[in-house]
């Protein structure tokens, strides 16, 4: 046969495609059934792994167990809008309404600082100078939490005290027992299921002298004594 015949009889096409072709479709099915294994979350495992998570990676642990039945009557928060302080410091006004023992708490916000404050009395969360919640102080920050894991703005605890401080093996300065209060703090309200780690601070009595000295001296000493619960807005996005 002459090189002109065998030019006119080409050979059959290679059929390696196929195999990547196979591969490929194989991909996408093993990507679709994990879609589709997502899409149900076993909550009792996904629970399980987060408490593994936590107890490797987190120095804190939670004091409180949260009834998962537990009717607490707060309005539910939409998550989209909860970046918006304005939206926030309105349905954070109407929760707190609602619930009788979070009525008296201040609330302030700052426009150049884009951020939302309320403010706790040190002295109904905590005996005097003690880092120990009690009972009452406990119950008002589960409901602080409850309303707070509804949103998905950066929290900040910061906890003041007044100047006098005996010290203590336990509390050396003012610093020590702010800091201490301020991770309690912290801790109940997580343990409501608040998502964000909650920064917290230790600001001892350094905003004492901001506080008006036309006052009686007991009552900025009590003014001093505070909790601050901080939410930031948009700009800290």
């Amino acid at each position: 046969m002459s090189d002109e015949d065998e030019g006119m009889n080409p050979e059959p096409p290679s059929m390696d495609w196929l195999l990547t072709f196979a591969d490929l479709v194989s991909l996408l099915i093993t990507f679709f059934v994990l879609l589709y294994s997502m899409k149900v979350v076993d909550v009792q495992k996904w629970d399980e792994l987060k408490g593994s998570f936590s107890g490797v990676f987190s120095i804190r642990e939670p004091i409180y167990k949260v009834s998962p039945d537990k009717d607490t009557s707060v309005e539910k928060i939409d998550p989209l809008k909860s970046d918006s302080l304005e939206y926030v410091e309105t349905l954070l006004s109407r929760a707190f309404q609602k619930n009788p023992d979070l009525r008296g708490i201040a609330m302030r916000r700052s426009l150049e600082m884009d951020t939302l404050t309320f403010t706790v009395p040190s002295d109904e969360l905590f005996e005097d100078s003690n880092a120990e919640l009690t009972e009452e102080g406990a119950g008002v920050l589960r409901s602080i939490g409850d309303i707070l894991r509804h949103l998905d703005n950066r929290i900040v605890v910061a906890v003041h005290t007044d100047p006098e401080h005996e010290a203590t093996k336990q509390f050396p300065s003012n610093w020590e027992l702010t800091m201490i209060r301020a991770i309690r703090v912290a801790e109940v309200m997580e343990s409501q299921g608040i998502v964000k780690s909650i920064v917290t601070t230790a600001e001892g009595a350094s905003h004492f002298d901001e506080i008006a000295p036309s006052l009686p001296l007991a009552e900025r000493y009590k003014l001093a004594r505070k909790v601050d619960v901080i939410l930031y807005g948009e700009k800290e996005l």
